[in-house]
């Protein structure tokens, strides 16, 4: 059973990991879903794979749609606030990408 709204397509987003000597990067954070646990989907899966979610380095956007973007940050809308789901990784995209997120 799917927690994914009725009439809703799966689509299968699939950011990476590369680790190095110096950095654990990430590509694209895929859409921000949380699994029932509460738990942001893309930390999650990189639990499972051994890497702390924290310890991530750099997040490499190769742009900034829903589907590759999502999960780059979380809003509490309780309170009115938004942090970064990275937050000891500087964030990366290209500045023309950028500037038309924000003209939008």
């Amino acid at each position: 059973m799917s927690n994914r709204p009725a009439g809703s397509l799966l689509v299968e987003i699939q950011p990476f990991v590369v680790v190095t000597d110096k950095d654990i990067l990430l590509l694209d954070t895929g859409l921000g879903f949380s699994n029932p646990d509460g738990n942001l989907q893309i930390h999650q899966n990189l639990i499972d794979e051994g890497i702390n979610p924290m310890d991530i380095t750099k997040v490499l956007m190769s742009h900034l749609h829903k589907d590759h973007a999502g999960g780059a940050g979380l809003e509490n809308s309780m309170l009115h606030q938004y942090h970064v789901s990275f937050p000891n990784a500087t964030y990366y995209v290209q500045k023309k990408e950028m500037e038309y997120a924000f003209e939008k």
